[in-house]
C-alpha cells in the first residue's frame, strides 16, 4: 500500500509540474518563439526531476579533477547575473587562507551546488540588499562553505520541508521545488552535509560542509618543462638554480634585503623561493607563489599561496598543483581613474587599465573583471555610489579625494577605504594587500 501510495504521490507531483509549460505550449498557437521558450522550460523541468531521482537512487557517478576554488565561485557569480540584476544588491566572497587553493573535486556538480544557493540568495534579497559568501576549512578539513543574505528569510514551519522534493511553498512558484533536494543529494555524494538558518524579514544562512581533498599528484619533469617554460622564479638560495633551470624555469637570485626592490620593479616575476622566513615579510606583498624552505614562522599571502618546499620533490608536488590555476585566478585586475597612484602599481601579477570617463568607466567595469577599482571623486559626472549600484560585481571600490571627507555615506554604499591626494605609495600598497587577501 506505502509503495503504490509513493508511485501516485510521484505521479501526481509529475502532472503538477509539468501541466503548466504543456498548457503554455498548446496556449501558444502559432507563435515558434513561445513554443521554443515553453519547450525548453519542459525540458528543464524534465532535465530536473531525472538529475534529482538518478542522485536519490545513487546513479550518478562524481567526477573529481583538479579545480581552482575561487574561479568555480567567480563563475558561479557570472552566471547568477548579478551585475546585470538592475538592483542594487551587493556580493562579497572571503576565501581563507587555509582552504587549499586546487582542490580535487566535481567541478560540474560542485558549481551546481553554488549555482542553486546563490540564485536563491539573490532571487530573495531585496535591493540594497547584501550576499556574503565565507569559505573555510572546518575542524576536520572540509570545505566549509557559508553563504549568507538579507532577504526576506525563510518561514520557521517551512524549514523542515524545504529539501522535499516538489516542495516550493517556499518560492514564489517560479520553480518546481527540486533545487534544494538536489543540492542536498550532490552534497551528500560528497559526503557532506547541508543546512539552512533562518529568520523572517532578517535574513537566512546556508552551511555547507563537504569533503574534499588538495590535489597532490605530480606531474613528470616534462609535463611541468612543458607547462612552465619561460617563467621566471626569484630566489634567495641559490642551490635552487639548478632545479629550476631543469624545469625551463629562469631564475633571478637576491639577497633577502634586496628582496622587496626585486619584487616592486620586476613585474615578470611568477614565483618566489626563500631560504629563510625573515624574508617572508618583505615577500608578503607579491601576488604570486612562495615557497619556504624553512616554515617555522607561518606566512600569509593572497589566498594563502605559501608552500613549505625542501627538497625537489616537494617542489614537483606544488608545482603540479598550481599547473591547474589559469593566470586570471592569480592576477589582480584594478582599475584606476586617477593616474598619479599608477606609478605605485607595479609588480608581479598586478595589471591596471587607466580610465578617466565616467561612460568608458562603467563600460570597463560592466564588460571586464576588475579586483578593485580606484575612483577619483573630482572627475566630472561621478557618483561613487550610483557606481557601485550599476556594477554589482564584486570589485572593491577605494575612493579617492582631495581632501577628508565624511566616509559614512560611501562605506553605506559599499565602498571599502579611502585615499588622500596626493596619495602616499605605502598606503596604496597597504590597500591592494589587504584587499587582496580577500579577493
Amino acid at each position: 500500500m506505502a509503495v503504490a501510495d509513493d508511485r501516485l504521490t510521484f505521479l501526481n507531483n509529475i502532472s503538477n509540474v509539468l501541466s503548466p509549460p504543456l498548457n503554455d505550449i498548446i496556449n501558444a498557437g502559432n507563435d515558434i518563439a513561445a513554443i521554443n521558450c515553453h519547450t525548453f522550460k519542459l525540458l528543464d523541468i524534465v532535465n530536473n526531476i531525472t538529475d534529482y531521482y538518478m542522485l536519490v537512487n545513487r546513479q550518478i557517478e562524481l567526477a573529481p579533477k583538479p579545480v581552482s576554488m575561487r574561479r568555480c565561485i567567480r563563475t558561479v557569480v557570472d552566471m547568477i547575473g548579478i551585475q546585470g540584476d538592475g538592483e542594487d544588491k551587493q556580493i562579497t566572497v572571503t576565501i581563507d587562507p587555509a582552504v587549499p587553493m586546487i582542490i580535487s573535486i566535481d567541478e560540474t556538480r560542485f558549481v551546481q551546488i553554488l549555482l542553486n544557493i546563490l540564485s536563491n540568495a539573490v532571487r530573495y534579497t531585496p535591493p540594497s540588499g547584501q550576499i556574503d559568501v565565507s569559505v573555510y576549512l572546518d575542524t576536520r578539513d572540509r570545505i566549509y562553505i557559508v553563504v549568507q543574505d538579507t532577504g526576506k528569510g525563510i518561514p520557521e514551519h517551512v524549514l523542515p520541508k524545504l529539501f522535499d522534493p516538489f516542495n516550493n511553498s517556499t518560492t514564489d512558484q517560479s520553480g518546481i521545488g527540486l533545487g534544494m533536494p538536489i543540492t542536498r543529494e550532490i552534497v551528500r555524494l560528497m559526503n557532506g552535509e547541508i543546512w539552512v538558518d533562518s529568520i523572517t524579514e532578517i535574513g537566512t544562512t546556508v552551511h555547507i560542509k563537504i569533503d574534499v581533498s588538495p590535489y597532490k599528484e605530480a606531474l613528470s619533469v616534462d609535463e611541468l618543462k612543458q607547462h612552465y617554460l619561460g617563467s621566471t622564479v626569484l630566489v634567495t638560495d641559490k642551490t635552487w638554480v639548478t632545479i629550476f633551470s631543469h624545469l625551463g624555469i629562469k631564475t633571478i637570485v637576491s639577497s633577502p634585503r634586496d628582496l622587496q626592490t626585486h619584487i616592486s620593479k620586476n613585474t615578470k616575476i611568477d614565483m618566489i623561493l626563500l631560504d629563510s622566513t625573515s624574508a617572508a615579510a618583505s615577500a608578503a606583498s607579491a601576488i604570486v607563489p612562495l615557497f619556504i624552505t624553512d616554515t617555522a614562522t607561518p606566512v600569509t599571502t593572497r589566498l594563502g599561496l605559501v608552500y613549505p618546499v625542501s627538497t625537489p620533490n616537494d617542489l614537483h608536488t606544488v608545482l603540479s598543483q598550481l599547473s591547474f590555476i589559469r593566470k586570471d585566478d592569480l592576477i589582480i585586475r584594478i582599475l584606476v581613474t586617477y593616474e598619479p597612484i599608477l606609478r605605485h602599481l607595479t609588480g608581479a601579477n598586478i595589471e591596471t587599465v587607466l580610465s578617466t570617463r565616467y561612460d568608458d568607466i562603467v563600460s570597463k567595469l560592466s564588460n571586464s573583471y576588475f579586483d578593485i577599482c580606484f575612483v577619483d571623486t573630482s572627475l566630472p559626472s561621478i557618483d561613487v555610489c550610483t557606481l557601485i549600484k550599476k556594477i554589482n560585481k564584486e570589485t572593491k571600490f577605494i575612493v579617492i579625494t582631495k581632501g577628508k571627507v565624511k566616509m559614512d555615506d560611501y562605506y553605506a554604499c559599499g565602498v571599502k577605504g579611502y585615499l588622500i591626494k596626493p596619495c602616499d605609495g605605502g598606503e596604496v600598497k597597504n590597500i591592494v594587500h589587504r584587499l587582496s587577501l580577500t579577493l
